[in-house]
């Protein structure tokens, strides 16, 4: 009996060595893990100011939002759309037309043109309650000016515009900065060019034309200072067709001429008033 109280004794002794032993161990041991861990999460969480630092550098690479027709630098205030003055006459009224701001009366203008279209006039200057615009009533490169009388005549405006460069023979079509379409046309023969300035549409015309101009033709505010002895269908610039629906070459008595699709494209798209630029 006492044998087996030593045993006992002796049993539980040794227990109490192991649990203190290894008490010791995970004392001396989980700081180490603690730490480990500690050392971990410091070298993976991402730290806020480098995260933001981050995000910034990824906002400034990344490409600025584009909107139809508008350009951006950055994330700032959009450039405006370009846009085109347009004034025209209003039902019933009629303008007149001055050499300057205030100055002589150069010609009258009613509220149709000669081809029944609605007076319509691109803005190429403003002074006060004053407008310049390009008219066929003048010289080219002359602007006739308008006074600014809401009873008599509206304002407006358009994107759309035409460019014609001589050189290449090329026209463009263009909604604010975007050409959205750009064709071959025929320029004036070397005795009778096709002249070069800022003008505007005047009218459009569908039917009732004769043969020798195709599908249709867009009348500009320009006149052909050189006419040719031999023509006799007036001194007015319009962008036309041809009885072969061709285009290209330097071979018209100064009119511009397209292919018809190219005409009709144009006449969906330009306002009466929209500008027309010719260049060299």
């Amino acid at each position: 009996m006492d044998m087996g109280r030593s045993r006992a004794t002796v049993l539980m002794l040794f227990l109490a060595v192991i649990g203190t032993w290894s008490l010791a161990v995970r004392s001396a041991v989980e700081p180490q893990r603690a730490e480990a861990a500690q050392a971990d999460r410091m070298t993976t969480a991402p730290d806020p100011s480098s995260a933001q630092a981050a995000r910034q550098a990824l906002v400034t690479k990344l490409p600025a939002p584009r909107v139809r027709g508008t350009k951006r630098a950055g994330y700032g205030e959009p450039e405006p759309e370009p846009r085109h003055e347009t004034i025209w006459v209003r039902e019933g009224q009629s303008v007149e037309l001055h050499a300057a701001p205030g100055g002589a009366v150069v010609a009258s203008v009613g509220d149709t043109t000669e081809f029944g279209s609605a007076s319509s006039f691109s803005v190429i200057e403003r002074k006060g309650d004053w407008v310049g615009v390009p008219t066929a009533a003048l010289p080219n490169g002359q602007l006739g000016w308008i006074e600014l009388d809401p009873a008599r005549v509206g304002e407006g405006s358009t994107e759309m515009s035409l460019e014609i460069d001589l050189s290449r023979q090329r026209a463009e079509l263009l909604d604010g900065d975007r050409t959205i379409r750009a064709f071959t046309v025929t320029i004036g023969a070397p005795d009778s060019t096709t002249p070069i300035g800022r003008f505007s549409v005047t009218d459009e015309l569908t039917s009732g034309l004769n043969p020798v101009y195709g599908c249709c033709a867009i009348a500009l505010a320009a006149t052909q200072p050189n006419v040719p002895a031999d023509w006799s269908g007036g001194d007015r610039i319009a962008i036309h067709g041809s009885p072969e629906d061709t285009a290209g070459g330097a071979t018209s008595n100064g009119c511009p001429h397209a292919k018809a699709a190219d005409l009709q494209a144009l006449i969906a798209e330009l306002p009466l008033g929209a500008p027309v630029v010719i260049k060299a």
